[in-house]
This record gives C-alpha cells, sequence and structure tokens, in this order.
C-alpha cells in the first residue's frame, strides 16, 4: 500500500498541473452534486456522511503522521475541535442548507466573492494612521 502511494505522490510532483486541474473540479462538483444530493438527504446528514468518508480514506494514508504528532494534538485538541466545527463542517453544512433554496451557479458566485471580502476585512480592520495594541 505504502508503495502504491508513495509512486502516486512521486507522479503527482511530478506533474503539477494534474493536481491545479483536480482542484477546481473537486470545488465545482462539491457544489453541483451537494445541490442535487441535498434535494433527498438532509444537509447535516450529507455533510456528517462526506467527512466520515473523507476521514475513513484519508485515515490510512495520514495514521503514521498523526501517531507522530499526537502529543502536539492532545495539547492543541479544543483548538482543533473549534477549528475544524466551524472551518470544515459548519462551511459545508451551511452551504448545502444554502443549496436547498439557491441553485449551485449563485452559490458557487456567492462562494467566490469570500476571497475578496476577506481582504477586505482584512483592510478595513487595520486602517492606516491607527495605533495597534
Amino acid at each position: 500500500m505504502k508503495q502504491v502511494v508513495d509512486r502516486s505522490l512521486a507522479y503527482a510532483g511530478q506533474h503539477p498541473y494534474i493536481l491545479l486541474v483536480l482542484a477546481p473540479l473537486f470545488w465545482g462538483s462539491n457544489f453541483v452534486l451537494g445541490r442535487v444530493i441535498v434535494q433527498t438527504v438532509p444537509p447535516f446528514h450529507f455533510s456528517l456522511i462526506r467527512w466520515l468518508l473523507a476521514f475513513m480514506i484519508f485515515l490510512p494514508f495520514a495514521w503514521q503522521e498523526l501517531w507522530r504528532h499526537y502529543r502536539l494534538f492532545q495539547q492543541h485538541w479544543l483548538l482543533i475541535l473549534c477549528l475544524s466545527l466551524t472551518g470544515i463542517a459548519g462551511f459545508n453544512t451551511l452551504l448545502y442548507i444554502a443549496l436547498q433554496y439557491t441553485t449551485s451557479i449563485n452559490a458557487t458566485l456567492v462562494n467566490s466573492t469570500a476571497p475578496c471580502l476577506s481582504s477586505a476585512g482584512c483592510c478595513w480592520s487595520q486602517i492606516p494612521g491607527e495605533e495597534e495594541g
């Protein structure tokens, strides 16, 4: 198994354009498939199933590294839990709730404004001439 993973990672490292194509493909398919699936599966269930499936797929690949940093995870478990619930599970659950009421195109357009709004929020919070402190 480890040999297959090592070969796959080496191939991906030698062909970064494949990874550049896969990232938007996965993001885009999340919106389209999410719109279809939330018509039959409640958003909370769909988000839970999706992340449990991802956990089971990636755990064999990440197990050694997770075990190596066990003490670090133990020290920061509350922060990791909060970030996971708000950033990962929360975002997807709210996305799937929104997809019950709008199209996948609208959800993608709203989501694409996130970097601009984040940048504007950072600029607004640090007005020139004010002291930090």
